[in-house]
């Protein structure tokens, strides 16, 4: 094993890529009309696989995936996810003021994959559907007064690739999923109780993160780190700047059931 790590210590393109994804994740994310979709790993490498996986991310709530590989290259997926807490961020316009996220937001996907490992390689390609529902506010933590309420909801067509390095009992590598949204419905409330309802409208976002994991006995601890980009957005000039990004860092477990 200390050969395996000191070998992944050694790959400098893997650390370079993730020096830029923690890079543009600081610089730059969604709001939080966007929920993080689950970015599954599912290490799949031969047929009649049943893997599970679970993850908890701060500020992402919890995640849920399930996958199976019906051929030695090709697998079906579905994840979940729950977001019902709150989370203290600092204010980035006044360093004197942190401030609360409540949340009440709920996803679901499923779709279709294609893996290969070659070469201590990874290559996983993800297509799929999902649909969200966003219900959340931000205050002040030295006040209770909510500043503004989201209420949304949305349908995603999504695409996903992984590829990794894999030193066992190690791997990592990047992962990125571009996604279409459609909102059905988008209302925006504001401190006066002044409403803004938008309909029908079109996100294109970008979610680039990077994972790590360790694997031993069928089962897999993974951590993820990254941020969700947008591509083109409907101006949504209500929002205050002081608001939650789409930064994320999920930590989780994944078993192989075969």
């Amino acid at each position: 094993m200390q050969e395996a790590f000191n070998n992944l210590l050694k790959h400098k393109p893997g650390f370079i890529i993730a020096f830029l994804i923690i890079s543009i994740s600081v610089c730059n994310g969604q709001k939080d009309y966007h929920l993080i979709n689950v970015l599954p790993v599912t290490f799949h490498d031969n047929e009649n696989q049943l893997h599970l996986a679970t993850a908890i991310g701060m500020g992402t709530g919890v995640d849920l995936a399930i996958s199976y590989s019906v051929n030695e290259e090709f697998a079906v997926f579905a994840t979940g996810n729950m977001n019902i807490w709150s989370r203290t961020k600092l204010n980035i316009l006044s360093l004197a003021s942190d401030y609360k996220v409540e949340k009440n937001d709920y996803a679901i996907t499923g779709g279709l994959m294609r893996f290969k490992n070659y070469d201590n390689k990874l290559l996983e390609s993800y297509v799929g559907y999902g649909f969200a529902e966003v219900d959340n506010y931000w205050h002040f933590v030295s006040r209770t007064d909510p500043r503004d309420f989201v209420v949304a909801k949305y349908s995603s067509l999504f695409f996903q690739t992984n590829f990794g390095w894999i030193f066992e009992p190690f791997a990592f590598g990047p992962t990125g999923q571009i996604s279409c949204s459609y909102y059905h419905d988008f209302l925006h409330i504001d401190n006066k109780g002044v409403q803004t309802r938008y309909d029908n409208r079109i996100i294109l976002s970008l979610d680039i993160g990077l994972f790590m994991s360790y694997s031993f006995n069928g089962l897999n601890i993974n951590m993820q780190i990254g941020s969700a980009l947008p591509i083109s957005m409907f101006n949504v000039n209500d929002f205050d700047e002081a608001r939650d990004t789409g930064d994320f860092i999920k930590v989780g477990f994944h078993y192989n059931f075969n």
